[in-house]
């Protein structure tokens, strides 16, 4: 990550300071509009972090807000607890000097440097980076918070284990909690960055949680096509475009396309310009991603449709190959005609004769078996006989729910489970409320959805009270940094084609 050359020690005061007293700045990595984000060291823990502090110049009204967003991003972020998002282990004021978060260090790049310099990206990748980042939002969403910047400046990918591309989403200033009213920015402001915005971002409509399903489908757009779909001179420019036309279609010859054709599909849902077009919610985004998956091991699961937001199998089409079959291997119908036009007539003839050979010897089969189970003697067993229905599909397995601490006492509408860790079997479909309880700690309830691989609560000593207290995670996340910002726009609701750009209007970083 380049160090900000306007931040050397001989230019930025805070450089060589140990802040409120634990943590000594050592280098600055990245700043924002009204925010600087340094290398510090957590004394005496000697823990490399992250710190961001809150950098205001301007009227008090500005900095008011300024302050108001970056506390909500403190107690919001705490809240987040997930593998792929960053993690804020603290955070303070000092005086009325400076505000500041205390984050993991992420050593890695952004999504926006990889895009730019890797892209187009393979399906495989791709379907793998967009797990991650449902992930990541689900959490959010749980919790009735939305991110409303969602972009490849805001995704840091790093090496965790085997995985090159563990995914960090970070920087939820700009959060919003969907069951308050409150809005920072006021009513008739646009905030966020204008080449993944939504339509009703920009219309500074009421927000839910599809307008982060839509920047994700422009991220998803910029992995396969290397740049979003909207670029233009001016952040008014891209505004339009995302109001008024269509994305650009994709070329279908685009290795990733080839190997998933329904990741354009996905993307293209997720790029609906109403609301009511793309998918209802993540959890329809993560089954949409599982049809890409099936492509990639090379498993036909046949077309699908979207209905409401929810994903339908269309009916009477599509069929699924038989494993190990050769993809052009013809099937007994057409075995016959198949031989006659690859192998000449002598093979025909003699495809043809083992045909009628392997008709009568199946009707010699069923003759044999009439006539045995008409004069055969059956002993009466008391066994009803039953006529074949089809079964549903079994859940993938069940949940692993555990908790931190270990052994707390789960149960389901006050009926026990069992003690943490536990695997909990989820009927197919199903969404399960699931509390835990454990001496010295608040009662804690989470949602799990049947197929959830794991789910993990971090319960809450009875001391705090106003802490959240569920969360969701998949395991241990490695460490964090912030990356480069891309341009932070506030504009009119209602922008017009008529407006010409004035000098203070930023140029979008995707332009040529």
């Amino acid at each position: 990550m380049t160090q900000d050359p306007a931040a050397q020690p001989d230019r930025d005061p805070l450089i060589g300071r140990t802040v409120d007293g634990r943590y000594r700045v050592i280098s600055a990595l990245a700043r924002g509009g009204m925010s600087r984000v340094y290398r510090a060291e957590q004394h005496p823990l000697g823990r490399t972090v992250a710190l961001k502090v809150l950098a205001v110049s301007g009227d008090d009204e500005q900095e008011a807000e300024f302050r108001r967003r970056f506390q909500l991003e403190a107690s919001v972020s705490a809240r987040l607890t997930h593998p792929n998002t960053v993690r804020v282990f603290d955070h303070g004021a000092v005086g009325d000097e400076l505000l500041y978060i205390v984050m993991e260090y992420l050593d890695g790049r952004t999504l926006h440097q990889v895009i730019k310099a890797e892209a187009p990206l393979s399906a495989a990748r791709v379907v793998n980076l967009a797990r991650q980042m449902c992930g990541s939002l689900r959490e959010a969403h749980s919790l009735s918070l939305i991110h409303r910047d969602l972009k490849p400046a805001n995704v840091v990918l790093m090496r965790h284990g085997d995985d090159e591309d563990f995914v960090k989403v970070l920087d939820f200033g700009l959060v919003k909690q969907l069951r308050t009213d409150d809005e920072l920015t006021g009513v008739d402001a646009v905030v966020g960055s204008p080449s993944f915005m939504s339509p009703e971002q920009i219309r500074a409509e009421r927000l839910d949680a599809r307008t982060d399903i839509y920047s994700l489908g422009v991220i998803l757009y910029a992995c396969v096509a290397g740049k979003p779909p909207f670029v233009a001179d001016t952040s008014v420019g891209v505004l339009l475009a995302h109001l008024n036309h269509e994305p650009p279609a994709l070329n279908p010859n685009t290795p990733a396309l080839v190997e998933s054709p329904s990741l354009q599909w996905v993307i293209l849902t997720c790029l609906a310009k109403r609301a009511d077009d793309r998918f209802a919610d993540i959890d329809e985004v993560i089954r949409a991603l599982r049809i890409c998956e099936a492509e990639l091991r090379g498993e036909a699961s046949g077309p699908s449709k979207l209905s409401a937001g929810r994903i339908v199998r269309e009916e009477g089409r599509g069929s699924r190959p038989v494993r190990g079959a050769a993809p052009n291997e013809p099937s007994g119908s057409t075995l016959i005609s198949a031989i006659r036009s690859r192998r000449g007539p002598l093979l025909a003839a003699t495809g043809a004769f083992a045909g009628l050979a392997m008709v009568g010897a199946l009707v010699l089969t069923l003759a044999v078996g009439l006539w045995w189970r008409k004069h055969r003697t059956v002993e009466p067993t008391g066994v009803v006989a039953t006529s074949e229905v089809a079964v549903p599909l079994a859940p993938v397995g069940p949940v692993r729910v555990s908790t931190l601490p270990d052994g707390a006492r789960l149960s389901r509408s006050g009926v026990a489970l069992g003690l943490a860790p536990l695997d909990v079997a989820i009927p197919q479909g199903e969404v399960w409320e699931i509390s835990a309880e454990a001496e010295g700690y608040a009662t804690s309830t989470v949602r799990v959805p049947w197929d959830a691989q794991r789910q993990q609560m971090v319960l809450r000593a009875d001391a705090e009270p106003t802490r959240a207290r569920t969360t969701t995670a998949r395991g241990d996340a490695p460490d964090e940094a912030e990356e480069e910002q891309e341009d932070l726009v506030e504009a009119p609701a209602a922008p017009t084609p008529t407006k010409s750009p004035s000098s203070g209007d930023l140029k979008d970083p995707w332009s040529p």
